[in-house]
């Protein structure tokens, strides 16, 4: 199992603890890693962990011979919140354009414990099962309704490629 490497800011206390808020994990996206990510951590922990992993392919030492699907990046970051002592309580996610897909994705991994999920700038289409076409409201409105209890916020005005076109 590869281990990712985080940053982490904020009381170590337990959420409920003191006044202190759910502990919140930051994703990145595909064209930077965590240190895009830090300086919103260092101000959201001051009530709350703020944990800021750097996806599978970022940072020190280069990752050579990993995967680097969906799946493989969840499980990693499953691991590093065990690691942390945080896949057993409440949890908070916010992720960008990977980072989002991601975030997504771990509500079906971690069940209730997934709080809030916020969503920026994730291109939903290219990682949906492909089935009958269907107008775009139709897909999204699928999502949402899915999704509903954990989506906290959403970007869904503008998607981009991976070439940063918009679609």
């Amino acid at each position: 199992m590869t281990e990712l490497r985080a940053v982490e800011f904020g009381p170590l206390e337990a959420a409920g603890t003191n006044g202190l808020a759910t502990p919140l994990l930051l994703l990145h996206g595909i064209g930077a890693g965590a240190s895009v990510r830090v300086p919103a951590a260092r101000t959201l922990a001051t009530r709350r962990r703020a944990l800021v992993p750097d996806l599978l392919g970022f940072g020190t030492p280069p990752w050579l011979d990993v995967s680097y699907g969906v799946h493989d990046h969840l499980s990693a970051i499953l691991n590093l919140l065990e690691r942390r002592r945080l896949a057993a309580g409440p949890l908070d996610v916010a992720g960008h354009s990977m980072g989002a897909i991601l975030a997504a994705e771990l509500p079906d991994r971690l069940g209730h414990r997934a709080r809030r999920i916020a969503l920026s700038k994730r291109s939903v289409q290219q990682y949906r099962q492909r089935g009958p076409v269907r107008p775009p409201s139709q897909t999204w409105r699928s999502f949402l309704a899915n999704h509903r209890p954990q989506i906290w916020a959403a970007d869904l005005l503008t998607v981009h490629t991976l070439t940063y076109r918009t679609l």
